[in-house]
């Protein structure tokens, strides 16, 4: 079941939220009282393979560009419930999944400290590729360089991660790539790939603009269900 936002929020924003159906696939997750996703304390369930299914938008085939891009990893990502509370997740950084209402804004928004993961994973459903990298491994030069390519390109947005395993990495709905280089060609081309693409964003048509969440944006590990105001 899809939950909303108040009405008078909604307003105040001036947003739509979009819809997400359910979702049967995967592991079922119970909901804690305080709003932590944990793994269901029920008997475990057979093991289920996910096949691609190019009539849902959330298990379509690997697209052909992606593919074609050395190191690209590819995820079947089912899941996409809204959930209040932290989520745990099959890859780092997120690529998909179960996330919070409230999505991070992705209008090429340049974010100085890492964000919550169930909001940035709302921003990838609605087309956004996500640039991380690990600030302390990353040249502060090759920072800047990420941050002029983000800047203003609707559909981008960028942040640290702490802990990243490599330099940088770029996630949409579904695929990842990790590089040690911000001047790696193949970040141009995972973008050109996978940015708001019809055939691989779930929500295509979605608005990428959140700027209450712009403003004063969450912070990793305390997601938002809410606007921040």
């Amino acid at each position: 079941m899809t939950r909303r936002l108040p009405a008078a929020l909604l307003v105040a924003v001036g947003l739509t939220l979009s819809a997400c159906t359910s979702s049967t696939s995967g592991t079922a997750r119970q909901i804690t009282p305080s709003g932590a996703s944990t793994q269901s304390s029920g008997p475990a369930e057979p093991s289920v393979s996910i096949q691609p299914n190019p009539n849902d938008a959330y298990r379509r085939p690997e697209a052909p560009a992606a593919k074609a891009i050395n190191g690209v990893r590819f995820h079947l990502e089912p899941d996409h419930n809204h959930a209040p509370g932290s989520i745990s997740y099959d890859t780092t950084p997120p690529t998909g999944g179960n996330h919070s209402q409230l999505w991070a804004d992705c209008t090429g928004t340049v974010y100085p400290q890492p964000i919550a993961n169930e909001n940035a994973v709302h921003m990838l459903e609605h087309g956004a590729v996500w640039i991380t990298y690990n600030a302390a491994t990353l040249p502060a030069a090759q920072v800047a360089t990420l941050q002029r390519l983000v800047a203003g390109v609707d559909h981008l947005a960028l942040s640290p991660y702490p802990d990243l395993k490599t330099k940088v990495s770029l996630q949409a709905w579904g695929y990842q790539l990790f590089v040690d280089d911000a001047h790696d060609p193949r970040i141009a081309r995972f973008i050109a790939a996978l940015r708001y693409n019809p055939q691989t964003t779930p929500e295509y048509g979605a608005t990428c603009s959140m700027p209450a969440f712009k403003q004063r944006p969450s912070t990793f590990g305390h997601p938002l269900w809410l606007p921040p105001g």
